[in-house]
């Protein structure tokens, strides 16, 4: 079979991988999104509707696409299904991410996964209960700073004992250092 052939039935997907002509380079696709995940336009009729249903493999009337403001296209809104909300006991393709094979996945799938952030409704906090919280935890803090205040150490350079105008070697232990007065010398001639 020629080249010719093979890239007539296949498109233009063959030569991208077709090593003679790949030579380790990719291909340049226009625009951000490959070419099998970009979405199609928003769904006008309701023929639109029925093939974006059957493209994502769900029934006509579950399927419910985001709003045109959000420029997705067709990609249906799933709802909020995130990793806490599956049956960890189910026997999925995929148990790391609790999916099943050719599932479709919510559009913000990076930001609901496991470890990120989940909206099972469980968490959720008022804003005057946030605001308790860091209060309770900037109060803690403040509390055991005050508590162990002198526990740290300060690091001071300690100060050397006060220097007067007599000499206290001469007059210690018992002698009045006023007795012995410092003898000062200049270099300045006697006038």
């Amino acid at each position: 079979m020629s080249l010719a052939v093979r890239i007539g039935k296949s498109g233009i997907r063959f030569v991208s991988q077709y090593p003679p002509l790949n030579r380790g380079r990719d291909w340049v696709i226009e625009g951000w999104w490959i070419r099998d995940h970009k979405p199609d336009s928003w769904p006008e009729t309701a023929e639109q509707r029925k093939l974006a249903a059957m493209r994502y493999g769900l029934r006509e009337e579950d399927y419910c696409p985001y709003p045109r403001e959000m420029h997705v296209g067709n990609y249906p809104d799933l709802g909020r299904i995130n990793y806490a909300l599956k049956d960890p006991y189910e026997n999925w393709s995929y148990p790391g991410m609790r999916r099943n094979f050719n599932e479709p996945v919510d559009f913000f799938h990076d930001v609901i996964f496991a470890d990120r952030y989940t909206v099972t409704g469980v968490e959720y906090k008022s804003s005057w209960q946030k605001l308790v919280r860091l209060l309770q935890y900037i109060g803690g803090f403040v509390l055991f700073l005050y508590l162990t205040r002198f526990m740290i150490p300060t690091n001071e350079v300690p100060v050397k004992p006060k220097q007067y105008a007599y000499d206290y070697e001469w007059a210690f232990p018992y002698r009045d250092p006023k007795n012995f007065p410092l003898v000062h010398y200049t270099f300045e001639p006697e006038d």
